[in-house]
């Protein structure tokens, strides 16, 4: 366990488990956020449990009748830290006795009236971060481990040959601009108004030798008006593995973020061997490397009242320092492609170690399901062994 600390981070080493009796089919009952990053993480989860032999149902929301159900062996709940995602789940949650995890992420800090006089402090929370962890914990919820959000490295491999074609036709269209990468929501905590900003300094120095892809809301546009922002394609329109082939086939991914719970693009962009351009922040803290990606430091922190039920920890910075980290890029990418291409090794390596076989297969059986932790790590051994990562992260890109 030492070895995967800042992966995993336990908060409460107690276990309340009951055994369930065995019957031919060992049904799992599961409820999932329907956003994008949790539904690919939920995807993860349930791979483990299908193939150590349980049947997983997914439910809008898990029934107290469904759980009394003799062949229930577990409940697991994947969502936002919000009453309006988790006060429906939570009666079944509460009375069924045996295996049970209830995951969440949160991008602030839970208002204390909205889970007072709910039945939210009565549960055990999983976090996606020690961030999350810590913001629960701070309104006196009850938090047992964190464990980070996860990769699958078969399908970055996947992604990683995909991205060859990606790269091909965005050389065709753009030629030798630096091509950066933009994938998120138009929401104000992505800091599409800082990047717009960093843009218009970059312009306005001259510097001119980069363009900006974008997926996102087709909104955005509305706010995009500069020819070096290029529109590619609606957010959620794209399979996962096209996402990844795409942060695979830029030379870096822009995550200007100001507010996240764990910050997945960065993560995958990781282990598709692109370099990130980000906001020196927590959550990103606890799984990237200043190593190998661009990153910068916030100003101070402001705490933004919202309609939910979280205020948001905005991590705010300057405009300019975003300008100057972008360029720093655009010019280590033109003028020292050798070191470039050492970050691209270094961050497809360091993503490794956020395999789902390492990862959720330990918070699985930490919950108490039979889960087979050394096969998954076996596994992953198997795959990773013999892989020239040097060949896949650069993709060809010259020295």
């Amino acid at each position: 366990m030492s070895e995967l600390s800042g992966r995993i981070e336990v908060f409460d080493s107690s276990r309340d488990t009951q055994d369930i009796k065995q019957v031919d089919e060992r049904v799992i009952l599961s409820s999932v956020l329907n956003a994008t990053s949790m539904k690919n993480q939920f995807s993860y989860l349930k791979t483990v449990l299908e193939r150590s032999g349980y049947k997983v149902v997914v439910r809008n929301t898990i029934s107290p009748f469904e759980v009394r159900n003799i062949d229930v062996e577990g409940v697991v709940v994947a969502t936002l830290f919000d009453p309006n995602f988790l006060t429906a789940n939570a009666p079944a949650i509460l009375q069924y006795k045996g295996n049970k995890l209830v995951y969440v992420t949160i991008e602030g800090l839970p208002k204390k009236g909205s889970v007072l006089y709910s039945p939210l402090p009565r549960l055990v929370y999983y976090t996606v971060s020690k961030f999350v962890g810590k913001l629960l914990s701070k309104t006196g919820l009850t938090v047992k481990a964190s464990v980070h959000h996860c990769i699958d490295v078969e399908e970055t491999l996947r992604a990683v040959n995909l991205g060859r074609t990606v790269r091909q036709k965005l050389n065709d269209k753009f030629g030798d601009r630096v091509k950066l990468l933009f994938v998120a929501r138009n929401d104000p905590r992505k800091g599409i108004d800082k990047l717009i900003h960093a843009n218009q300094i970059l312009r306005n120095s001259g510097i001119d030798n980069y363009v900006i892809l974008v997926i996102s809301e087709p909104s955005i546009k509305d706010l995009i008006k500069d020819d070096r922002f290029v529109f590619i394609s609606p957010f959620g329109s794209l399979k996962h593995e096209q996402i990844l082939a795409t942060m695979h086939a830029v030379d870096y991914v822009l995550f200007p973020s100001k507010s996240e719970g764990f910050g997945l693009p960065v993560l995958e962009s990781m282990s598709v061997g692109t370099p990130v351009i980000h906001t020196w922040m927590p959550p990103l803290t606890e799984f990237s490397s200043e190593d190998f990606n661009f990153v910068y430091d916030f100003e101070n922190i402001q705490i933004v009242n919202t309609k939910m039920s979280q205020y948001y920890i905005m991590h705010e910075y300057n405009a300019e320092i975003l300008a100057d980290t972008i360029k720093d890029a655009i010019d280590t990418y033109t003028q020292d492609r050798e070191t470039y291409n050492e970050y691209r090794v270094k961050a497809m390596e360091h993503s490794i170690s956020w395999d789902y076989r390492l990862l959720y297969t330990r918070l699985l059986d930490m919950c108490g399901f039979d889960i087979d932790v050394n096969k998954y790590e076996e596994e992953l051994n198997s795959i990773v062994e013999g892989i020239e990562v040097s060949e896949l992260a650069r993709h060809k890109r010259p020295v």
